[in-house]
């Protein structure tokens, strides 16, 4: 939990998993390990979405 930065001390994951209970937290484990995989294959293979950046909302406040 603390990898993955649900919780920042071993003392905060154990009061997570006594407020929400294990199936909950196993739920956010599994999500935050899903977008560090993505994170990862994006980094390793490239952003799969060609010709994004932030022009297009600079554009839009102006």
């Amino acid at each position: 939990m603390i990898s993955l930065g649900i919780a920042k001390t071993k003392n905060e994951a154990v009061n997570l998993l006594i407020e929400y209970g294990r199936n909950e937290i196993e739920k956010w484990i599994n999500k935050e390990e899903k977008v560090e995989e993505l994170i990862n294959k994006w980094l390793k293979d490239g952003f799969p979405y060609k010709g994004l950046d932030t022009s297009d909302l600079r554009e839009e406040r102006v």
